[in-house]
């Protein structure tokens, strides 16, 4: 099995969770549950209570939430000092690679050298930074590649602001490197085209995205059995809204997906 990279672990977890239902006939009663309480009526004692409960709550998430982010990316920054370490000093390890490390840690090559470039590019006080503006190891994962710290720390405050989401965030580091690189070329520098996208590497997650979608497809198939069969309201047509929508993405993917196909020659 193809091994998974710890930037898209918690967006992998997440989707599980959305997808996989233990107890089905549970999860609609709880669905059910839900749209009553949302009804329910309250004075403007309970109100304000339920409020400031509501409110404590989310703040305790929010706080727990940023303490796992603290800790993810202290700890990464730490593996990269010992992927620095084992790399220059490499009697101390038992002549031991990044590749042996990928294998140990249980993550692909390419994160490994993520943890050392973080390392080297972020000071302990940039770690704290990031920690403040709730920057995660997810963005920071494709600002790496941004040598320019001015521009790296204006994306950071994009992300933080939620100017930009992580799939905006990548687009413009791309954007930003082959503009550097198409400057420095122009000016008879030589350029280093390491950590770009190759072909190799697109090939590769095209393919384990290929791979993930069929099983997608599958339990989106029994998702849609599980609609069909729900009694008629405000939940099943709030899902129908979702399902035309789903609709049309697939619809455009597939012509996508036929497109590609006509050109492969292999």
């Amino acid at each position: 099995m193809a091994k998974k990279t710890e930037e898209v672990e918690v967006d992998v977890e997440e989707e599980k969770a959305e997808a996989t239902i233990v107890d089905k006939d549970e999860a609609k009663d709880g669905e059910n549950a839900l749209a009553v309480a949302g009804n329910a009526p309250l004075t403007k004692a309970e109100e304000a209570e339920a409020s400031k409960l509501f409110t404590k709550c989310v703040e305790e998430f929010k706080s727990r939430t940023m303490k796992v982010n603290s800790d993810n990316l202290q700890l990464n920054w730490e593996k990269g000092k010992f992927v620095d370490e084992l790399l220059s000093n490499t009697k101390k390890y038992g002549n031991r690679t990044a590749d042996h490390v990928a294998e140990a840690f249980g993550v692909s090559r390419e994160l490994v050298y993520a943890y050392h470039r973080f390392a080297h590019r972020y000071t302990q006080e940039d770690v704290a930074r990031c920690v403040k503006l709730n920057i995660s190891f997810h963005n920071v994962f494709f600002l790496l590649s941004v040598t320019d710290v001015n521009k790296r720390r204006e994306l950071e405050e994009q992300v933080s602001s939620g100017k930009i989401n992580a799939p905006q965030l990548q687009e413009q580091v791309k954007a930003f490197n082959q503009k550097a690189k198409a400057t420095a070329k122009a000016r008879g520098k030589k350029v280093d085209n390491r950590g770009g996208v190759t072909a190799s590497k697109v090939v590769k997650s095209t393919h384990h995205m290929c791979v993930d979608m069929a099983r997608k497809l599958d339990e989106f198939a029994d998702a849609y059995r599980d609609w069909k069969k729900m009694e008629d309201g405000q939940v099943k047509s709030a899902v129908a809204i979702s399902l035309k929508e789903t609709k049309k993405a697939l619809s455009a993917l597939v012509d996508k997906a036929q497109k590609a196909l006509t050109k492969f020659d292999i």
